[in-house]
């Protein structure tokens, strides 16, 4: 209750005064309700680097404005009254001042929020950097040129691997070449082809059209959110690889997002820690990314389920053989 006493020599002046001096001194403008989240495409701008990160916060600051405007309000009126909020009201310069007061005493991080609410999504982690060369329209506003994109994946084969093996005039030839394609994915992949050889060929075989060779599972996207660091040396804000990622029975998926089809099989006691570069991070439910493994597989996501650890280790360099035993 304002202990101000509202007469004709009252103005909006002597309401301001009287308002700074009673403001919190810390207070939250915007709520997030419990249920509300960051979507896949906005959870994919955050990975792609801090600039389009700043450009999802911008977004949901504008999205808040409002409401931060008026829970402002509520808190002046709360201090004042409505009589003097209505006089108050009568001179922009001096209200604006109050409410500014209080936007800086404004502690809340809907970005933050909405990060902490968001559930676990089907992740996928690209192996190979042929591919990014070639991206599926992320943050492009002009009409994507799928046959010339296309042609140029046919020229740049995923890590070197010819995935569409099946060119052969012969059974036997068509085997060998399947067999070395599978080798090189063990390579890839970073395991002991002999050892997971039945799953390999399976790979190669039903993904004959090419595509991506990645890793996918079903996880937080928060947890991973949590260890982006911004990367000084890069003018455009990438994010810096730092850190490892480790995969214990891993699904190995080979995806071509532009035609909409690939192929998946788990490789039951790998275990393979990779470098943690955001960059490779994909969202599979993100528009921008053309056809994500649920599109096309309509899979239930549970089951790919699966245990990723992340580890801080700055003296890790990438130490995969290129096994072909």
């Amino acid at each position: 209750m304002i202990d101000l006493e509202i007469d004709d020599d009252t103005t909006p002046a002597t309401i301001a005064a009287y308002a700074l001096t009673q403001l919190p001194k810390k207070t939250q403008l915007a709520w997030v309700n419990y249920d509300d989240s960051l979507n896949a495409d906005q959870i994919q701008k955050i990975f792609d680097s801090q600039r389009d990160m700043d450009e999802v916060s911008q977004e949901l600051d504008e999205l808040f404005d409002d409401s931060r405007y008026e829970s402002a309000e509520t808190i002046v009126k709360e201090i004042i009254g409505e009589e003097a909020y209505e006089l108050l009201d009568e001179d922009d310069e001096e209200k604006r001042e109050v409410i500014d007061a209080i936007y800086e005493r404004d502690e809340s991080d809907p970005l933050d929020d909405l990060k902490r609410n968001t559930r676990d999504m089907l992740i996928r982690y690209r192996l190979c950097d042929d591919w990014a060369e070639f991206p599926v329209g992320r943050n492009e506003s002009s009409p994507r040129d799928y046959d010339s994109e296309k042609e140029a994946r046919r020229r740049t084969d995923a890590c070197g691997i010819e995935f569409n093996a099946h060119q052969s005039d012969t059974w036997s030839d068509d085997e060998r070449r399947i067999d070395t394609e599978a080798r090189k994915l063990a390579a890839i992949v970073g395991v002991n082809y002999s050892e997971h050889r039945t799953e390999l060929l399976e790979i190669i075989q039903n993904a004959s059209y090419g595509g991506s060779p990645e890793i996918i599972w079903y996880g937080s996207p928060t947890r991973l959110m949590q260890h982006l660091q911004v990367n000084d040396e890069s003018e455009s804000q990438d994010w810096l690889v730092s850190g490892t990622l480790t995969f214990e029975n891993p699904i190995i998926l080979v995806i071509d997002n532009l035609n909409g089809s690939g192929h998946e099989a788990t490789l039951q006691g790998a275990v393979i820690t990779l470098p943690f570069d955001p960059s490779r991070i994909v969202i599979d439910d993100a528009e921008t990314n053309g056809y994500g493994w649920n599109k096309i597989a309509s899979v239930y996501k549970p089951a790919f389920k699966r245990e990723v650890t992340f580890a801080v280790d700055s003296t890790y360099e990438e130490t995969r053989e290129l096994v072909a035993v």
